[in-house]
């Protein structure tokens, strides 16, 4: 493709996905939009994985539980968040926040490495769960 470094500012996603659509042959405002539309699409899909260690995670671990090789029942997740869970997690995001100084670079990292974490755990209890 002969990517190179956008002189613009333009992240790697958006600099691909605007060669692939005029490779598609749109061009112009249409190109734009497209671009637009698909980026939109992609920050929506990065929302979703963020929230999936949030609201999914204490679940999936809970029913992971295990006493004597057998799963236990006496572990429950609480439907919902709790107000002191909410202030945990805020917490510890504003201290990771403050511990990169905003580093961008290295929150990325985390932030990947928490979703893929994430992604297995929840794969891996529903291949226990059927």
């Amino acid at each position: 493709m002969g990517l190179k470094p956008s002189e613009t500012g333009q992240t790697l996603n958006a600099v691909v996905f605007g060669d692939i659509i005029e490779s598609l042959g749109f061009h112009g405002t249409t190109s734009h939009a497209l671009l637009t539309i698909v980026l939109l699409f992609e920050g929506a899909l990065l929302f979703v994985a963020a929230n999936t260690g949030f609201l999914g995670g204490p679940a999936v671990l809970a029913n992971m539980a295990w006493t004597g090789g057998r799963r236990t029942s006496s572990v429950r997740c609480p439907q919902g968040s709790s107000p002191q869970r909410r202030a945990a997690d805020g917490g510890g995001a504003l201290a990771v926040l403050v511990w990169t100084k905003g580093y961008v670079g290295l929150l990325v990292v985390l932030y990947t490495v928490n979703v893929f974490i994430t992604f297995t755990l929840s794969l891996l209890g529903l291949t226990n769960y059927w």
